[in-house]
C-alpha cells in the first residue's frame, strides 16, 4: 500500500470511530483510532524508507519525529493512543481518561497528517 492509501484508511477509520463512539461502543472506537494513528505513521515510516513491520519500528518512528521536531507531546500522545488500543482488550478507561485520550489521539493524528502527505 502507498502512503497516500494509508492516510485514506486512517480517514476512514476516524469516521468509523465517529459511529461507534456515538452508539456508546467505545472499545471498538478506541481500537479504530489507534488504527488510524498507526496508519498514519506507517505513510510516514514509508515515506522516509523506514521499517514498518511491528510495533516497534512504529514507536521509532515516532521517537524520530518528536526528537526531528523537537516535539515531546508527539511521543506522549502516541503513548496514549497506545492506551486506547488496551482500551480495545480490556474495556477498562474510566470515561473522564477515555475522553482525554480521545481527544489527544485525534490531535495527534491531525499533526501527523501534514506529515504524511
Amino acid at each position: 500500500m502507498t502512503p497516500g492509501e494509508r492516510v485514506q484508511i486512517a480517514q476512514e477509520f476516524v469516521a468509523l470511530a465517529d459511529q461507534f463512539f456515538a452508539t456508546g461502543n467505545s472499545m471498538v472506537a478506541a481500537e479504530l483510532l489507534w488504527g488510524a494513528v498507526t496508519q498514519v505513521v506507517i505513510a510516514i515510516a514509508l515515506q522516509r524508507r523506514e521499517p514498518v513491520q511491528d510495533h516497534q519500528h512504529r514507536r521509532q518512528t515516532i521517537r524520530n519525529l518528536a526528537r526531528e521536531l523537537n516535539d515531546d507531546t508527539i511521543r506522549r500522545d502516541f503513548g496514549v493512543a497506545q492506551r486506547l488500543h488496551a482500551h480495545f482488550y480490556h474495556n477498562d478507561m474510566p470515561q473522564d481518561l477515555l475522553s482525554s485520550a480521545v481527544e489527544k489521539t485525534r490531535d495527534l493524528i491531525n499533526r501527523l497528517l501534514p506529515i504524511s502527505a
